[in-house]
């Protein structure tokens, strides 16, 4: 029963303090409104920087699960032109044998393919494209990456060895030569002036983390591409799988020490060997200078809520002083004083956090929806914002309420 009648004081008196502080604060409408906006901005700008950041990781992690998990790729390295140092080309000194001997002189290789691309015109019909990325990749290619069709099929190893002209093109590419009550399977596109029969139509897949459209490509068998279409055995692309991300950086060191070997480079090699997290690095740099920034320009704004709030409370103490008074001497403690005013300091504070809070998030959607972005709320971000305006309040409330407490009800019932 005790506990009860405890409960309803208590309530009693949040509701008191409440009404005092709402009555108090439409005196300073100017500042309140300035000081709720701080807070506004100050969790506004958490909430945003958070989820955009969240959305922008999740986003990444998604592109590098499309290429494939636990993924090493070797690229034809860049070297200096004999006789003008000053030019760097692409070495073609890589092969398919340089996978083989990976493959095959490593126990952390779980699949390797061989990737070859040239930009090449296009042609069906009186329709042409003049720039399609047609790409000459190994059957593993296709497991690697789990490339998924939305018609046909993926060409064979059958196909590779037979030279067939045989392609899979990007859904893209099929939207611009054939309208969508034709099938493009069995249709014949011409590469440069060769005839390739189309076999398959990956299903949409959209940008990847390079900007590059996947929905765009023409693949096709490996050797087809070289034989009949480059005239070459070099490739510009190894991609190795590992059998688990705990071993990718010790396949990336015997990868190196391999290819070292076969290609007898010396100090300067004519390859590059990287992770797919290797590639995001940048992209990770510019995700943490957001936050950086987001936190400074939510501090900052916090900060300039703290000053108003501190204001105007400051204020109140002033104004109220005959209030205080008579509170103190019908009973109110020092205690009941110091809670008055650090709930009305927190009241401003939460309050804008709260609207903060809310209008972060629709920013967030609308980011999402015109971005692309996936739309995530970060739980940690709204915890955080929310927390910030607590803590404005409070420290902002501290100063007034102790000049409040000072205020002793003897010296008004003098004045």
């Amino acid at each position: 029963m005790t506990t009860l009648r405890r409960r309803n004081y208590t309530f009693k008196n949040l509701t008191l303090n409440l009404k005092i502080a709402l009555k108090s604060l439409s005196t300073f409408k100017l500042r309140t409104t300035l000081a709720v906006m701080g807070a506004v901005f100050g969790a506004l700008s958490i909430t945003v920087v958070s989820g955009v950041s969240l959305s922008m990781e999740i986003k990444t992690e998604r592109e590098l699960a499309s290429f494939g998990k636990n993924l090493l790729i070797i690229r034809s390295g860049q070297m200096k032109t004999h006789g003008r140092p000053d030019i760097m080309t692409e070495s073609p000194r890589l092969s398919a044998l340089d996978a083989a001997a990976i493959r095959d002189h490593t126990s952390y290789v779980k699949e390797t393919a061989v990737v070859s691309t040239k930009s090449m015109p296009i042609r069906y019909g009186d329709t042409t494209l003049p720039g399609a990325v047609v790409m000459g990749v190994s059957v593993e290619y296709f497991k690697i990456r789990d490339l998924k069709l939305s018609s046909g099929t993926l060409f064979t190893q059958a196909h590779d060895k037979e030279l067939q002209r045989v392609v899979v093109i990007g859904s893209n590419i099929a939207e611009r030569f054939f309208p969508t009550d034709e099938s493009p399977l069995g249709k014949y596109i011409y590469i440069y002036q060769l005839p390739c029969e189309i076999i398959g139509v990956a299903a949409p897949m959209g940008e990847d983390f390079s900007d590059i459209n996947q929905d765009n490509l023409v693949y096709m068998p490996l050797q087809t591409f070289l034989r009949r279409f480059t005239n070459t055995t070099k490739v510009n692309f190894i991609q190795v799988q590992a059998v688990d991300s705990a071993v990718m950086e010790p396949l990336k060191a015997e990868t190196e020490r391999i290819l070292k070997e076969r290609h007898s480079t010396g100090e300067q090699n004519d390859f590059s060997v990287f992770t797919l997290k290797d590639l995001t690095v940048m992209q990770d740099k510019t995700i943490r200078i957001v936050k950086i920034l987001g936190l400074c320009a939510s501090a900052a704004s916090f900060s300039i809520s703290a000053i108003g709030i501190l204001s105007i409370m400051a204020l109140m103490v002033t104004e109220r002083r005959t209030e205080i008074g008579i509170r103190r001497a019908v009973g109110a403690s020092k205690r009941d004083i110091v809670l008055q005013f650090l709930g009305e300091s927190s009241f401003i504070s939460v309050s804008g956090g709260i609207a903060g809070v809310l209008l972060g998030t629709l920013i967030n959607a609308g980011i999402s929806y015109f971005s692309e972005l996936p739309l995530k709320v970060s739980a940690t971000g709204v915890m955080l914002a929310l927390i910030c305006s607590v803590l404005t309040g409070i420290v902002s409330g501290v100063y007034p309420s102790m000049r409040a407490v000072r205020i002793a009800p003897v010296n008004i019932a003098h004045n």
